[in-house]
């Protein structure tokens, strides 16, 4: 099995690469998930040349959110746990010089609020069945 590697979608040049932008979104689609169109890839979790996993990240406003999907293949490998990990650095970088905006996360995954959870977001309010609005405790 190859390693899996961390990167962001742009090519040499610093150019999105689009193959790995559809392979992203392709994922998502085979996964279920439902990327939203403000959301844009962000970092993938790669297997050779493979898209398995992706993070979109949306930043509109004082609203910062995002979504993760990994390859059903290949969860249960902390690939999503990595990607959060990826998508809260991404958020503390933009909060360090904005502390006005917020990290508020749409979960409809059960595993995935689990995964929230031990990073420390909490449910702020409960939609309909596993759904629910999560955001960072208040430190």
């Amino acid at each position: 099995m190859a390693k899996i590697k961390y990167v962001y979608p742009t090519d040499e040049y610093g150019e999105y690469d689009l193959g790995l932008i559809n392979q992203a979104y392709d994922l998502g689609k085979k996964s279920g998930i439902h990327v939203m169109s403000d959301r844009e890839p962000s970092w993938m979790a790669m297997s050779g040349r493979k898209v398995i996993g992706a993070i979109f990240i949306s930043f509109i406003g004082k609203d910062f959110t995002f979504d993760t999907v990994v390859d059903r293949a290949h969860q249960g490998k902390r690939i999503g746990s990595h990607l959060v990990d990826l998508g809260i650095q991404e958020y503390n970088n933009l909060a360090s010089d904005m502390p006005e905006i917020e990290l508020i996360l749409d979960v409809v995954n059960p595993t995935a609020r689990r995964i929230l959870e031990r990073k420390g977001f909490i449910v702020l309010e409960k939609i309909a069945g596993d759904r629910v609005i999560m955001g960072l405790k208040q430190s």
